[in-house]
């Protein structure tokens, strides 16, 4: 409750303040990265200065700060924000709330982060679901299920950013999964065994 001061109270006009959590982002809209910067900057040291008021402490050393922009407009070479003396370099890409953001808001690198976790869970999962006996249908789907709450995780944030690369690491490890649902061989396609399994493609799922 008293923490909701930090978040409720006046800010510069283009500075929004969000929190989950221990975590607070601080977004800063301008039309240039230098204007950006400028406010990111006053806008950071507010927050910093509110927190520090209510008695508690920022790690301003494992701060973090990324730059959103069109694809030829990044930011300067040794891009950085100043808060409290301490300097918070402008990185390409920041984990926030188990999603790996980048500046184009592509998310390539979330999933190229996630792709082998998917695999990792879908072949442990796999070892648990052999084609001769083994596991109910019903219990299949619920194994299913499991690699498909990890890969949907943030969907509403990440779907419109799909493209050819982000949809092949997500079909990859769906079919891993579809196969073993079925009980069929390692040479069926990905579509097929979805089709057979009855799920939808995950990217589709995303956008639905």
């Amino acid at each position: 409750i008293g923490y909701d001061w930090v978040l409720r109270g006046d800010t510069l006009r283009g500075v929004g303040v969000l929190c989950y959590a221990d975590d607070t982002l601080v977004l800063a809209q301008q039309r240039t990265y230098r204007e950006a910067a400028v406010l990111a900057t006053a806008g950071v040291a507010d927050v910093v200065g509110r927190i520090r008021r209510l008695g508690l402490e920022v790690a301003l050393n494992k701060s973090e700060a990324l730059y959103f922009h069109a694809p030829r407009k990044g930011p300067p070479a040794d891009a950085h924000i100043v808060v409290g003396g301490v300097k918070i370099d402008v990185a390409r890409s920041m984990k926030y709330l188990g999603l790996v953001l980048d500046g184009r808001w592509s998310f390539r690198g979330h999933f190229t982060s996630l792709a082998p976790k998917l695999l990792k869970t879908a072949a442990a999962l796999a070892r648990l679901l052999p084609n001769v006996d083994g596991p109910s249908a019903s219990s299949r789907r619920l194994y299913t299920g499991v690699v498909r709450s990890m890969a949907l995780y943030g969907a509403p944030v990440w779907a419109d950013a799909l493209d050819r690369h982000n949809i092949t690491l997500l079909r990859r490890a769906q079919r891993v999964m579809a196969i073993r649902a079925i009980r069929g061989y390692r040479t069926i396609s990905g579509e097929v065994a979805c089709v057979l399994a009855g799920v939808m493609p995950w990217d589709l799922d995303a956008l639905s």
